[in-house]
């Protein structure tokens, strides 16, 4: 027999050698691989499946769980939902429940008594029971599952009644839906108590009568002690907290005498706990999927560290080293199998952001200023856009090959003669804990992750961000070589004196510079989840606003290229020429932005959120006040002293206007936008008349 199973295990050793060799070197084209490969493809499709429909779930119960605690707060009102329920508690004595229909419940006792609407208090004949006949119906009774059912004893059913609170007090004295004689267990005997006689103990006789039950399957140890209104130890808020207690513990959903309280208590202690216990479930369900799920932005750290012995990890070097070794490599197998799945999204978001890959090449036609500029927004766009999966990896390898440093470093200390103190000294260098080794990893790679999924749920969106950086530094360089030499070309064409035209090339420089600095905070804004929806168009909004501010620079060039000369000409014989062609040539630029302020405007009135509405306004102040800012400075640097105070004050005036206060209301909004624009021509024109008249 022996020899036999020698041969099964040789058989089953030589069995796993061969599926070892077909799994790791055949690949797909073996048949048992290609099936397995198969069957674990399906398996994965099921658990991403399963894992969607879970995190689908959880993310509606929070929904829920958000909106029961905004009604709670409503119900609530003055103070918190529990102390209303406790004051309720305080000024109500008996309670019927809704889940359970055919007790109710004594708050000074504890005790359930039957709901005498659906327990038959006597018999169908209408005769009443014997105290035989209520024992025996007692002993197979239970009422909505309460067990330990029995008759009351003289005291406990005088205690009851005697205040006639007890609901089903009907008819003269004490009676109870107008019968006078009730079963109580008095000396040890089952006898009858008339209830048209105070006291206890007062005429109570052998015979038959009602019955009505009672059971104290629910009174806690000294509750009635706890609660009595004699208690010195406890507050009333206290001994109606035992009450409480009492209802939570046992899963009663009480009626109080005020329906507000009532539906306040099942958000509370019904609804809210079930719908968090649901919540755990499916987090609990999800944690134990985490393992054969794929990667995602949302994964969480902690389940990786919940498989190690993280404090003996800390305390001992030879266990850190290995636990770090573990764990990088398991996250790096499982960015290798994120990589392989995700692997077309990574290979088109690579394509797109191949723009990205070159270093800044500093432009000798910008100024340092608009050098500093360019760079600054290639940089941001790579950090947001450039995937870099290689160099998460390489910073992963670089702390594995730290943990692995530890390991050689020990097995060399191990030969030498001062081994202890070499060893002492390894185990009290400073290193990070195990935790946060494996949650910077992961951390290092979510943010890659977050970059794909950015890019897989929003890639026509990205894709233009990334386009639309390289069409406007494309088109910014073509302003600084072309434009401006076909510009100097036509003036030098027309006569007109280098002196002359320079400082026009510098102004439009600075304006074009002004609008190019808005791009990178409006896509800042937009990369934060704002401004993202998408418009009849089939654009986002921020692609709007860009396109619309597009107009305004092409309508700038569009003046300094056809415009700007004639009105050089036109003012250039007239009385003080050279301020009359600088307020005319404001006067149109300003009617240029005044074009861009007012489509912007039904922009922002289009726009649902406050804050966005706000954004807008305070990312395109320096647009609108560039005209109003550029007369200021003329006049200051002239030190023009024929324009009278008066004009310049209500010039400074019109910069300082705000329209934030007009954020809600698009009527009063364009109205202040049209005023503006009357105040600031009628200040251009006043300026020019005083000109003039000198």
């Amino acid at each position: 027999m022996s020899k036999l199973n020698d041969l099964l295990l040789k058989r089953n050793q030589i069995f796993t050698t061969i599926r070892d060799i077909e799994e790791k070197y055949e690949g797909i084209e073996n048949e048992n691989n290609a099936r397995k490969i198969h069957e674990l493809n399906l398996q994965q499709a099921n658990l991403y499946e399963e894992k969607s429909m879970l995190v689908k779930k959880i993310h509606n119960l929070e929904v829920e769980i958000n909106k029961l605690n905004d009604e709670i707060r409503t119900l609530s009102g003055i103070g918190t939902g529990t102390n209303r329920i406790l004051e309720a508690i305080q000024e109500q004595r008996w309670y019927f429940f809704k889940n359970k229909p055919k007790v109710l419940m004594d708050r000074d006792t504890g005790i359930l008594w039957a709901n005498l609407d659906y327990f038959k208090y006597a018999k169908e004949n209408g005769e009443e029971y014997t105290g035989f006949q209520a024992e025996n119906l007692l002993e197979t009774t239970a009422l909505d599952n309460f067990t330990g059912w029995r008759v009351p004893t003289a005291l406990e059913l005088w205690n009851m009644i005697s205040d006639k609170s007890f609901p089903f007090i009907r008819g003269n004295n004490w009676r109870i839906n107008s019968e006078d004689y009730w079963l109580v267990n008095y000396e040890n005997r089952i006898q009858k108590k008339d209830l048209d006689q105070q006291g206890a103990t007062n005429n109570i006789a052998i015979g038959s009568g009602c019955l009505l039950p009672c059971s104290s399957c629910l009174v806690p140890e000294d509750y009635v002690n706890h609660v009595s209104n004699k208690n010195k130890v406890y507050t009333k808020t206290e001994r109606a907290q035992f009450t409480l207690n009492l209802f939570v513990g046992n899963g009663l959903e009480p009626n109080f005498f005020d329906s507000e309280i009532t539906g306040l208590f099942r958000k509370i202690y019904i609804e809210k706990p079930s719908l968090i216990e649901e919540l755990n479930y499916f987090e609990n369900e999800i944690m134990s999927l985490q393992e054969e799920v794929l990667l995602s932005s949302s994964f969480d750290y902690l389940q990786i560290l919940s498989k190690y012995d993280v404090p003996n990890i800390d305390f001992s070097v030879i266990k850190y080293h290995e636990a770090v070794i573990s764990v990088l490599d398991e996250l790096m197998e499982r960015l290798s199998y994120y990589e392989e799945v995700k692997s077309e999204i990574i290979r088109d978001f690579n394509i797109i952001s191949l723009k990205l890959s070159k270093k800044y090449a500093v432009n000798p036609n910008f100024t340092d200023e608009e050098n500093e500029l360019f760079k600054n927004r290639q940089a941001y766009v790579k950090r947001h856009f450039e995937l870099s999966m290689n160099s998460t990896k390489d910073k992963l390898l670089a702390i594995k090959n730290q943990a692995e440093d530890i390991g050689v470093r020990i097995e060399g200390i191990s030969s030498r003669m001062n081994a202890l103190k070499e060893l002492a000294v390894l185990e009290k260098e400073e290193r990070a804990s195990f935790s946060f080794i494996v949650e910077y990893a992961v951390s290092m790679i979510i943010k890659a992750l977050k970059k794909i999924e950015f890019f897989e749920g929003n890639k026509i969106y990205a894709s233009n961000i990334i386009n639309n950086w390289e069409a406007w530094s494309g088109n910014y360089k073509t302003f600084k070589t072309k434009l401006m030499d076909d510009f100097k070309t036509a003036c030098d064409d027309d006569g007109i004196e280098s002196d002359t035209y320079n400082p026009w090339f510098n102004e439009w420089q600075k304006k074009r510079f002004t609008i190019e600095g808005r791009f990178l905070p409006l896509i800042d804004y937009s990369l934060k989840g704002n401004l993202t929806n998408i418009t009849e168009e089939g654009l986002t909004e921020v692609d709007v606003i860009l396109g619309l501010l597009e107009e305004y620079k092409e309508g700038l060039d569009k003046f300094y290229i056809e415009e700007r000369k004639a009105i050089h000409t036109k003012c250039f014989f007239l009385v003080a020429g050279e301020l009359q062609e600088k307020f005319e040539v404001e006067s149109v630029l300003y009617a240029l932005g005044y074009h861009f302020q007012k489509e912007l405007k039904d922009i922002i009135f289009g726009l649902d959120r406050v804050e966005d509405r706000l954004f807008l306004l305070e990312w395109a102040d320096s647009l609108l006040d560039l005209q109003v800012e550029e007369i200021l400075n003329f006049v200051t640097d002239k030190e023009i002293t024929k324009i009278s105070l008066d004009v310049l004050t209500d010039f400074a005036d019109l910069k300082r206007k705000n329209f934030d206060v007009y954020i809600s209301d698009i009527k009063a909004y364009s109205e202040e936008l049209q005023r503006r624009e009357k105040e600031y021509n009628g200040l251009v024109f006043r300026m020019r008349k005083e000109l003039v008249k000198q």
